[in-house]
């Protein structure tokens, strides 16, 4: 009876110990699964962040020579309104010279 016992209890030992051992591979395993998602998640992100950064610089070009276009707009602006002001001095210079011809004009 003693033997049956002890071998009842070595079964029971060594299901314990088989279980136990189930569950630090289960849980081993679902560690190790979830650092491997972690992981491609951090690859995913870096991935992303790349094209991000990659568009962004893109982007900044892009409004750089928008920059560009709209501050030599912005000078033909200026260039044209000199002129038209230079145009509009002659144009009144003129008309007052007319109307001083007029005058001589009439007067003689």
């Amino acid at each position: 009876m003693h033997c049956k016992v002890n071998a009842m209890n070595w079964q029971r030992a060594l299901s314990i110990l088989i279980r136990r051992r189930a569950l630090r591979k289960s849980a081993h395993d679902a560690q190790k699964d979830a650092l491997q998602q972690v992981e491609q998640t951090r690859q995913e992100c870096d991935s992303r962040c790349g094209q991000l950064e990659r568009h962004l610089q893109v982007r900044e070009k892009e409004v750089g020579k928008l920059t560009i276009r709209i501050r030599e707009q912005e000078r033909r602006i200026e260039t044209i309104m000199g002129e038209s002001n230079e145009r509009q001095s002659k144009v009144e210079g003129l008309e007052d010279e007319s109307e001083e011809l007029i005058g001589m004009v009439e007067s003689e």
